[in-house]
């Protein structure tokens, strides 16, 4: 199977005058750091550091000759065609890298808090597109595997960094969760909606989504929607940092190159039957917590481009994730994309 597969991506390279090159795809950079600190909150506690770079391709619509792109656009391009009936205005292809750190509260605690999560951290590699219809549909789907335990070095990140800035050191890593592969299947359907003339000659769109997660790092079915005003409102499917399906838009669909701005406020509910995060390990035992089957969150935030860049701003509120937690998760967002 692998000399075929070989054989094939050698053949259709032979037959292509000029392979696409990376550059040619007009593609985005992200980078994103979530983290409780950004709030003013000087403790760890909940989710309290993420950090995701994604890369984005550009539209893939129409491309004259799909079989001369790079081998892993080509690949997850195939899928698209497969799934869908090529009746699409748009499609992007994302590849995506995420680090997460989860601990409890207590930072001095050597043993296992029995009313509070345990200490886990992930890394996740993702791979998926963003398949648009028409301004008003778009379809997202995300594969990501990845680690938790141990070899996602969360020990190693969140002390490591205490000890450069002098704060506290979280003494109960000893206690986290055990390594264990990780899948998620992610899928979410969106629509939006622009709105007329608004007060000062403000743009203003509101996009709705629903979909879920599949797998043993997450399983949920979730719906929620937001709300976005300002100047040169671009035609994408929203900016919120947390969604998976933000910053689809290709170069193409941009409003000119000039200076915009939007402000967001959006929210998420989620019906949860698996958080390996709170749950703890799938096949081995481990510390966990009694979740709460709703979650919620809420969040705002500012939106800035200029030219190839983009800064987003945000924070979030997000409801208590199991029961006996002392605090609401509250976090900020740090977001720079670049077109490259």
């Amino acid at each position: 199977m692998g000399c075929l597969l070989s054989c094939a991506a050698a053949a259709a390279g032979a037959a292509c005058e000029r392979p696409v090159r990376w550059s040619d795809l007009q593609p985005t950079l992200g980078i994103r750091i979530d983290n409780d600190a950004l709030t003013g909150d000087e403790e760890d506690r909940g989710y309290t550091n993420g950090l995701q770079v994604t890369l984005r391709s550009g539209n893939l619509q129409g491309f004259a000759e799909p079989d001369c792109l790079p081998l892993p656009v080509r690949a997850v391009d195939r899928v698209i065609e497969a799934l869908h009936d090529g009746d699409l205005q748009q499609k992007n292809v994302l590849f995506s890298v995420f680090h997460g750190v989860f601990t409890p509260a207590d930072h001095t605690a050597t043993t296992v808090i029995r009313n509070d999560r345990p200490y886990a951290a992930v890394l996740l590699l993702g791979v998926g597109y963003n398949a648009r219809r028409s301004d008003r549909a778009m379809h997202s789907t995300q594969l990501r595997l990845g680690m938790v335990g141990p070899s996602a070095k969360g020990e190693q990140l969140q002390n490591g960094l205490h000890k450069i800035i002098g704060v506290n050191e979280y003494r109960g890593w000893g206690n986290q969760l055990r390594d264990e592969p990780l899948l998620q299947l992610l899928h979410e359907r969106l629509r939006r909606v622009r709105f007329g003339a608004t007060p000062f000659d403000l743009e203003s769109d509101l996009i709705g989504h629903w979909g879920g997660s599949l797998g043993n790092f997450a399983t949920y079915a979730n719906a929620g929607a937001e709300w976005r005003f300002g100047r040169n409102l671009s035609t994408d499917f929203g900016t919120d940092p947390l969604r998976a399906d933000g910053e689809n838009v290709a170069r193409g669909d941009a409003p000119p190159q000039r200076l915009a701005w939007h402000a967001f406020l959006s929210f998420d509910v989620r019906a949860v039957a698996h958080d390996v995060t709170l749950d703890g390990n799938t096949w081995k035992d481990s510390h966990g917590v009694q979740k709460k089957r709703w979650v919620a969150d809420v969040g705002y935030g500012v939106a800035v481009v200029h030219g190839s860049w983009k800064l987003v701003l945000s924070q979030y509120l997000r409801t208590r994730e199991f029961y006996g937690q002392r605090h609401r998760s509250l976090f900020g967002t740090l977001t720079l994309v670049r077109e490259l």
